[in-house]
């Protein structure tokens, strides 16, 4: 026998609270943020290998712009993961 969904619960999955199905769009912004997320790491690596390639090169002076620059690429990262842990507010 079928029941209705009490509540609160998901659509047909009587198991999964309403709340924590996905919003419509929110697994494609997911999915875009993990991608932007790799790039910016495969950016910080890159950076990482050329300031240390031209720190065993002796340019040892150089290396601080590059060093900033992974700075920057990292606190990007951070400020996504919080944007990304946002809930967005429902008017009722």
């Amino acid at each position: 026998m079928n029941r209705l969904p009490a509540p609160g619960e998901g659509p047909g999955r009587p198991d999964v609270p309403f709340e924590r199905l996905p919003m419509p769009g929110r697994q494609a912004v997911l999915i875009a943020a993990l991608v932007i997320g790799l790039l910016m790491l495969g950016m910080q690596l890159w950076l990482l290998t050329v300031a240390l390639e031209m720190f065993l090169r002796g340019d040892g002076e150089d290396i601080w712009g590059l060093a900033v620059a992974s700075g920057v690429v990292f606190l990007g990262g951070l400020f996504t993961v919080r944007l990304l842990n946002r809930r967005p507010r429902l008017e009722r």
